[in-house]
């Protein structure tokens, strides 16, 4: 039987208090009973509640929170830079489509969009959805 050596690594996140739990899961292919979890706890160095993390590569992730916290990091979580985004609303939810266009939705229908989210200027803006 031939072994294939490619191994396949994702992150399972989770965010809590001002801390961002980051874990890299990596499962070998050729024998799929191998996985092994490494967690790290991260300091955002925030004390806002955090409600989600997305990745989009192994070391380029946002997390959202309370009073309209956006953190930014480029290094795998172990630095976070605070982001402006323009509200004060708490904000639950962050994906990202590619590297540059994210979303963020919070409370009373927040919703922010950025267009350059790797790029230098992190520009948040508010979505408005007519509901007429």
């Amino acid at each position: 039987m031939n072994r294939v050596s490619y191994k396949i690594v994702f992150f399972a996140l989770a965010v809590f208090g001002g801390f961002v739990l980051t874990g890299i899961s990596q499962a070998y292919a050729h024998d799929a009973s191998v996985n092994n979890v490494i967690w790290q706890l991260q300091n955002s160095g925030t004390n806002v509640a955090l409600h989600s993390v997305h990745f989009i590569n192994e070391n380029v992730g946002w997390v959202v929170g309370e009073s309209g916290t956006i953190l930014r990091t480029t290094n795998g979580g172990a630095n976070w830079q605070l982001q402006t985004s323009g509200t004060l609303q708490e904000l639950w939810s962050v994906q990202f489509m590619d590297d540059s266009t994210g979303w963020v939705s919070g409370y009373q229908g927040t919703i922010l969009k950025t267009t350059d989210g790797t790029a230098r200027g992190f520009k948040w803006v508010q979505v408005y959805i007519s509901t007429a």
